[in-house]
């Protein structure tokens, strides 16, 4: 996830999925989208949850996210690399996604960050809108 060392192997990866749901034990992601690039296949999430997790603070998150894969020739998935932002993430465990943001921070792209949109994912839909045209 966001440039970490990968968790390879199915107990390593199920132990990243285990932090979160420690987190967010009524942790929900949805897919939002799946799209085909030169990169490879990208699968955008959005997850929602509450902090009620060991030492949680009952806070609400929402957070979106995408991962880039790469598929092998069988069609399973060889290889993820995860991508939200992590800084949103912390301040939604300590305060909830409805907290209000330092004034001293660049004000958030109209309902993005209450929302728990990451301005990665945001930009990523302003440059989609833009290559469309």
């Amino acid at each position: 996830m966001n440039g970490a060392a990968p968790a390879v192997g199915r107990d390593a990866i199920a132990e990243v999925a285990r932090s979160f749901m420690a987190d967010l034990p009524d942790l929900h992601v949805t897919m939002k989208g799946l799209v085909r690039e030169p990169r490879g296949t990208v699968f955008h999430w959005s997850l929602m949850g509450t902090n009620s997790g060991p030492g949680g603070k009952g806070h609400k998150v929402q957070i979106d996210g995408y991962e880039v894969w790469r598929v092998d020739d069988t069609g399973l998935i060889a290889e993820s690399r995860g991508h939200f932002d992590a800084a949103e993430y912390a301040f939604q465990l300590a305060n909830g996604v409805d907290a209000p943001r330092d004034e001293q921070e660049d004000p958030p792209h109209p309902g993005d960050a209450r929302r728990g949109r990451s301005s990665l994912v945001s930009s990523l839909r302003g440059r989609r809108r833009t290559e469309a045209r």
